[in-house]
């Protein structure tokens, strides 16, 4: 999650490259977004497996999400009223509108960030999604997989398209949690085949972005191939991370990298949260290579410190709870 986090981050920047693969990696920058959900989805699933009862789940969500969204909401809704982008006379239906997440839903400017925005309706769907893969298994995956991508079509020309299309790859990310969880490990075959897909949805991302690139905010058309292409890739990437943990000497070497990267996966919706807000301000003025790359950094520290002082706001809540119920009457 760390990297996919970063290449967000990237992607959101203004730095300028020379080097036609680290501008194809900011272009592509959207990208992270589908990878963090697939890993979110098989996150999810695992998380249901300890503990299946919905309710539980969406406590535990909840007290993840809202104590770290309402802080930056609180900023943003601040910038939005000082940048006069909402009037006094509408600040309530902003205020509703942005806490209830209808104004992503229902396309109503200005709206928070549309990825957190939509992240409460994947949770929500979560428990029905394992119940339907628990009980179909994968004939059930392959009917939600066709269930959801077939209904977007009707929301082309829509902003909630960005979410839409990504809710089959949040499925396909569950599926790959069960099969972990029923210790099912993956076939050469369907490794092999999954390696040609990702390689087949590279080519098509490709294409799309230089021939049709008019048609990605109107159908969607640049997520599309990135529900073939994240399964392969994140298989890939675990393969390479179990061959260079057998060389100990490329293991000591990446090992501070690995550190920052789980660092990063472990904070990832603290510091997305502190770049989402900060962002908007750094693109005020131009900034060289440089420069934002120390933008970047503060944004991680930001969020890395954000996160470290929520668990320690957790721990003083938890261990003061556990006094009183410890109290005698």
């Amino acid at each position: 999650m760390g990297g996919a986090l970063l290449w967000i981050m990237l992607g959101h920047s203004r730095m300028t490259f020379q080097s036609p693969l680290l501008v194809l990696l900011q272009i592509f920058g959207y990208c992270g977004v589908d990878f963090f959900l697939f890993l979110s989805g098989f996150g999810q699933y695992c998380s249901l497996t300890r503990n299946s009862d919905p309710f539980s789940f969406y406590v535990r969500k909840g007290k993840r999400l809202i104590p770290s969204f309402l802080p930056a909401f609180l900023v943003w809704a601040l910038w939005c009223i000082a940048t006069k982008q909402v009037a006094f006379a509408g600040f309530y239906d902003f205020l509703v509108g942005n806490l209830t997440t209808l104004s992503f839903w229902l396309d109503i400017a200005p709206a928070f960030n549309w990825y957190f925005l939509a992240l409460p309706f994947f949770y929500l769907t979560t428990p029905l999604i394992k119940k339907i893969l628990d009980v179909k298994g994968t004939s059930g995956a392959v009917a939600m997989l066709a269930l959801t991508l077939g209904i977007t079509p009707l929301f082309w020309y829509k902003s909630i398209l960005i979410a839409l299309c990504r809710i089959p790859i949040y499925i396909i990310g569950m599926w790959f949690g069960r099969e972990f969880k029923a210790g099912r490990d993956i076939s050469k075959r369907f490794e092999l085949i999954s390696y040609g897909v990702s390689a087949i949805g590279i080519i098509l991302l490709y294409l799309i972005e230089k021939r049709y690139e008019e048609t990605f905010w109107i159908y969607g058309t640049n997520w599309y191939p990135l529900i073939l292409i994240v399964p392969g890739v994140c298989i890939a990437v675990g393969r390479m991370k179990a061959l260079i943990k057998k060389l100990p000497a490329v293991s000591s070497f990446l090992k501070p990298l690995w550190l920052v990267l789980a660092l990063c996966g472990e904070a990832s919706l603290q510091i997305y949260l502190f770049h989402i807000v900060s962002v908007d301000f750094a693109k005020l003025r131009t900034w060289s290579n440089a420069e934002w790359i120390l933008i970047m950094a503060g944004m991680v520290l930001g969020g890395i410190l954000w996160y470290r002082e929520e668990l320690r706001i957790r721990r003083w809540h938890f261990s003061k709870q556990h006094v009183m119920h410890d109290k005698p009457f």
